[in-house]
């Protein structure tokens, strides 16, 4: 969707629907709960794209990067 928050990808780490989109929330949960690999898959990807990209080694880059780049500066 467009609305897409840039740390869920639709069907890879999360499951995004329309807002207010009853039918499209229903069918998506019901999915989900009767895929139990489906629901296994996504949590393992999330984790680690939370891991990776949120994480404290990643976090340590970016710092690391905004320093350097504003000692370069001044």
């Amino acid at each position: 969707t467009n609305n897409q928050p840039a740390t869920i990808r639709h069907g890879h780490s999360g499951w995004i629907v329309p807002p207010c989109d009853e039918v499209a929330l229903t069918e998506a949960i019901v999915r989900l709960a009767m895929d139990v690999d489906l629901r296994r898959r996504i949590g393992r990807i999330a984790r680690l794209d939370a891991e990776q990209s949120h994480g404290w080694h990643h976090t340590v880059e970016r710092l690391e990067e905004i320093f350097n780049r504003l000692i370069r500066e001044h």
